[in-house]
């Protein structure tokens, strides 16, 4: 069984409540919320609850800047040194972040696929994207040829931002996930239902590709996220790109 119930509102949040073989999506600013709770908090029914946050298409049509990511992405890494590609952030922390050399990937997880994150948290494109996207100009972003064993030639293209906004905004919830040696080195996690908020003027020096100056993450390869314009996001949808999320980022005073 899976019920949902209209939303009220542009931004919501939502709850998958799950009890036995069933699933109930319910907008948590629905009266039905609190009257299925109740009922199964009554009739003694286990359930669990997963909370997310959906987005109409007007936040996204509407929203300046958005963050980008990826669905698809490779779960198996090329080689097994954590050091073939990346240097650690600091010597013996265990965190990888300094980039020496090229990605490599096996070339059927780009085969037909115009995006995805590689093992290492990386976003990489085809020739195809990345052909779209240097046609059109975009500010803030270079690419790095991707390879495989076998082939000489690129297989596809890592993006390279170098533009780092300034600190994420405090209304934003974040999760400490990584602490080096009295914050010489931090990581976080977002929670599902957490939005990213910046202040206006963060944008006033932002480009079409830019990242967040924070990292996220709890593994070895922790990454900042990927912000881009919404002239990114309509670029890439008229060229019908798939395999992509975006959530707005919300601008404050």
């Amino acid at each position: 069984m899976e019920t949902i119930i209209d939303k009220s509102k542009s931004v919501f949040k939502k709850f998958e409540i799950k009890f036995g073989y069933s699933y109930i999506y319910v907008y948590t600013e629905s009266q039905a919320y609190k009257e299925v709770i109740e009922y199964l908090d009554n009739n003694c029914i286990y359930y669990s609850e997963i909370i997310s946050v959906e987005y109409s298409k007007k936040d996204l049509d509407n929203a300046d800047y958005l963050q980008l990511w990826p669905k698809f992405e490779s779960l198996n890494p090329y080689e097994g040194e954590w050091n073939m590609y990346f240097d650690e952030y600091a010597p013996s922390c265990g965190f990888y972040t300094k980039q020496h050399s090229n990605l490599m990937i096996r070339k059927k997880e780009i085969v037909n696929k115009d995006i995805i994150r590689s093992y290492e948290g990386e976003i990489l494109v085809s020739t195809k994207l990345k052909n779209i996207m240097e046609d059109e100009n975009l500010s803030g972003v270079m690419f790095r040829p991707v390879f495989t064993k076998q082939e000489a030639e690129p297989v596809a293209y890592q993006l390279v931002i170098e533009n780092k906004l300034s600190n994420i905004h405090p209304s934003t919830q974040l999760t400490d996930a990584i602490k080096y040696k009295q914050n010489e080195f931090q990581s976080y996690t977002v929670d599902d239902d957490s939005i990213l908020y910046y202040s206006k003027n963060t944008f006033l020096r932002g480009k079409d590709f830019n990242t967040t100056l924070e990292y996220f993450g709890d593994g070895v390869y922790p990454r900042p996220f990927v912000i881009v314009s919404q002239r990114v996001r309509e670029l890439l949808l008229k060229n019908k790109i798939k395999g992509l999320k975006f959530f707005p980022i919300y601008l404050v005073e």
